[in-house]
């Protein structure tokens, strides 16, 4: 799934966001990554720190199966106003 988040500031912001959060190798997000123990949480946790001033754009999926929960996870998105297109 493609996730595609707004972002209320500059592209040079962006390319810095970026660079700093998620591709250096000393990013927190790539700490995590590399976590040993508590992984799967040190991951969440720095993911919910970086969204944050976000507009969510759109999410873009390809064709599967459906799955375990995806019924209650259609709804919710529904429930919160997010248009969903099963094709």
């Amino acid at each position: 799934m493609l996730v595609s988040p707004a972002f209320h500031r500059n592209a040079a912001w962006l390319c810095e966001w970026l660079w700093l959060c998620l591709l250096c190798p000393q990013a927190r997000y790539v700490q995590a990554k590399l976590s040993v123990h508590d992984r799967s949480l040190k991951v969440a946790t720095v993911i919910e720190s970086l969204e944050m001033e976000m507009e969510l754009l759109c999410l873009t999926g390809v064709e599967d199966q459906l799955q375990t929960d995806v019924r209650p996870t259609l709804e919710t998105l529904r429930n919160a106003g997010i248009k969903v297109c099963l094709t």
